[in-house]
């Protein structure tokens, strides 16, 4: 009978309103440290996307640089890169520009006398 009643009693405390509010309050530490867990988690995943998209774009500006490096490095590559950034030319070469054909410009001016003319031709001048 003493064995009952200790159960009992155990049992009276173990589910008294104050061990489940003590149990609740735990409950929802745990609870917000997991939340605060799961937030930390999808920040990092979408910071490391972000971190391997542009390693891959640094990548290819790495390749690119180094293609450029290696055409540098030959002699044809150097003569390219100067005549592209400057207008050079070997002893020997001449150098051919082609002109477009020179449009006729022709402009109609209505010669008027007196005031008017005169500020027709001063309005002329600012357009």
């Amino acid at each position: 009978m003493e064995d009952f009643k200790k159960k009992r009693t155990f049992k009276r405390r173990l589910y008294s309103k104050l061990v489940l509010i003590v149990l609740l309050i735990i409950f929802i530490f745990v609870l917000r440290g997991a939340w605060d867990i799961y937030k930390k988690a999808t920040s990092s995943q979408e910071k490391l996307r972000v971190a391997q998209e542009t390693h891959v774009t640094l990548e290819t500006k790495k390749a690119s640089i180094e293609e450029q490096i290696a055409r540098l490095e030959t002699e044809t590559g150097i003569e390219e890169e100067i005549r592209s950034k400057f207008d050079v030319v070997r002893d020997g070469e001449h150098i051919i520009v082609i002109v477009d054909a020179e449009q006729d410009a022709t402009t109609t001016v209505e010669t008027r006398g007196g005031v008017r003319g005169f500020f027709t031709t001063l309005f002329s001048w600012f357009q």
